[in-house]
């Protein structure tokens, strides 16, 4: 059997909707791009 699936131990996900990936995602303000993108979205 190959090895090629991912791993949900291998790729660590946080959760948008928890207050440290809300903070990670748009507390950094030095890279406002993510932002500003998904406010201009209609």
């Amino acid at each position: 059997m190959e090895n090629n699936e991912i791993n949900d131990q291998e790729t660590p996900f946080i959760a948008f909707t928890s207050d440290y990936g809300f903070k990670a995602t748009f507390g950094n303000e030095s890279d406002t791009l993510f932002l500003r993108k998904a406010l201009q979205v209609p």
